[in-house]
């Protein structure tokens, strides 16, 4: 991997009064974002001329102290990956998250071919712990979003980068057929033999004949393994690590990937908390007065719950009250709290009829999340791992604005409810955090800088110097390699390829694959 000439790249830029107009157009765009993304303004005004290495420091940074002990949530990390990526990367993953409790909670939870994702996991594994290269690179990916959402956890996405043969700013490939297309990672069903083949086939069918054998190779060595895992969720915290090692074949893997699902580590502590009184958990779900102010103070605030949308049938964009329940179909369902005869109970109707109750006891809640009936919603989650446990999450474009909000009002409540009760621990929680919307590898093809995701980084590799030169790259320009991914998720800019090309003509180079031998 070679660093561009970039002087070289902004004289060729400007070649052409077309490009120029481009270029003119690319800050326009940029600032569009800024506009759209509180969270992306403030970051590139006080953080843009930042090198990456500065801006870690600047985000892995946690509480001294936490509302409830840590130790539980090492111990769920630990049982949970030790099965899945061994004994030495689960206790070290645990040992890591104690002595520096800072997660990734920006990705979506499935195989990550996001290249916007996958980068920032690149940028986060870059991180230290008393001044060395972290061991491990934690993340708590949400699971409970659709398969065929924007990140595309269904399947596969390809960038432009030499070997596709089909046009198009990004190519999408299925593992799961059509039929599963809105279930949820977290409950969908695992792929088998015949989902991987059929994958297969579609994308070596679609790229140079050149690269099927290491195509090939590649699918059949991160997938094969996994098929007899009995749900997608762990199929996914292998496949992603097995990726991730293939990202390092030119040198040693520095780092090991621990990409868990959120919602079964919120599960596991609230199984945990549901034990203890004085939780956090228990002092705002059990207490009717907390619960009623929480759901005023939250109604209708972002990844929290509209109760008025659930009641006019609007269930994809009414949130949920503490848990989601899972229908029958295995597709989740908002719940919202109602009196039935004269007894508060979790209440929800899915888009089918099917109606779904659960009352509001620890005997209930606990029955309903050990057979995954309910699962905890974000706000539930973030409760009682960030909040509870002063566990920093460097999440997305929204998050840093919405997680904020949401401590705010918890401690709201706790002043209401629990006036002599020492909430300081909680305040102190770092919720600001923000890992996202930036890239820093790309490919250079015909003068255009694309992205590139986890296929395009396996078949052209990374040297470990390579790896480390991101560490230079500013905070702003990381931003304008990412933008063209970011303004297709804001639906700024129309999916076509001949505007989205010209448009990536006007962005400059810093990191670069070597081309495809």
């Amino acid at each position: 991997m070679t660093l561009a000439d970039s002087n070289t790249l902004e004289s060729e830029k400007k070649s052409t009064s077309g490009e120029l107009a481009c270029s003119l157009s690319l800050e326009s765009y940029l600032q569009r974002i800024r506009e759209a993304l509180p969270t992306v303004d403030r970051t590139l005004r006080d953080h843009g001329d930042k090198t990456i290495a500065q801006y870690l420091e600047t985000q892995n940074v946690f509480s001294a102290t936490s509302f409830q002990p840590r130790d539980d949530l090492a111990e769920v990390v630990y049982n949970y990956a030790k099965p899945l990526l061994g004994e030495e990367v689960a206790r070290e993953a645990a040992s890591e998250l104690l002595a520096n409790p800072v997660v990734l909670t920006a990705n979506h939870h499935g195989v990550d071919y996001f290249a916007q994702s996958v980068q920032g996991t690149l940028i986060f594994s870059l991180r230290k712990i008393n001044g060395k290269q972290a061991k491990t690179v934690p993340v708590f990916a949400c699971g409970n979003v659709p398969i065929n959402n924007f990140t595309y956890p269904r399947g596969a996405i390809l960038y432009p980068n030499g070997f596709s043969e089909k046009s198009g700013f990004h190519v999408k490939f299925p593992v799961f057929p059509s039929k599963n297309r809105r279930d949820s990672v977290c409950t969908v069903r695992a792929f088998n033999i015949g989902d991987v083949e059929a994958f297969k086939r579609k994308i070596i069918k679609s790229i140079n004949p050149d690269f099927k054998d290491r195509v090939e190779t590649i699918i059949d060595q991160t997938y094969s393994p996994v098929v007899n895992l009995d749900n997608y969720s762990n199929q996914s915290v292998i496949v992603n690590a097995l990726i991730w090692e293939r990202f390092f074949e030119r040198t040693e893997c520095p780092t090991k990937l621990v990409y868990l699902e959120l919602e079964k580590i919120a599960s596991k502590l609230i199984e945990y908390d549901l034990e203890s009184e004085n939780s956090l958990f228990n002092m705002v779900f059990f207490e009717k007065r907390a619960r009623d102010l929480l759901f005023s103070a939250l109604k209708g605030k972002k990844n929290c719950w509209d109760y008025f949308k659930q009641e006019n049938n609007k269930y994809k964009s009414s949130g949920t009250f503490f848990f989601w329940g899972v229908d029958k179909k295995g597709r989740r369902v908002p719940l919202f709290q109602r009196d039935i005869e004269g007894k508060y109970k979790l209440f929800g109707e899915s888009d089918s009829g099917e109606e779904l109750l659960f009352d509001i006891d620890k005997e209930s809640i606990a029955s309903a999340i050990k057979e995954r009936r309910i699962i905890p919603s974000l706000f539930s989650s973030y409760l009682v791992i960030n909040m509870a446990r002063g566990v920093t999450g460097l999440g997305g474009y929204y998050q840093s604005d919405y997680l904020p909000e949401m401590q705010n009002k918890v401690l709201d409540v706790l002043s209401d409810i629990y006036p002599n009760e020492n909430s300081s621990s909680i305040k102190s929680v770092k919720t600001d955090g923000y890992l996202s919307g930036m890239q820093v590898l790309t490919n250079v093809i015909e003068g255009a800088v694309f992205p590139v995701g986890p296929l395009e980084i396996m078949l052209q590799g990374m040297s470990y110097e390579s790896y480390r030169s991101i560490e230079n790259i500013s905070v702003e320009e990381s931003h304008e390699l990412s933008m063209i991914e970011t303004l297709f998720d804001l639906d700024l800019i129309e999916k076509d390829f001949s505007f989205v090309g010209n448009l990536c003509k006007s962005l400059k180079a810093y990191e670069v694959l070597d081309p495809i031998n």
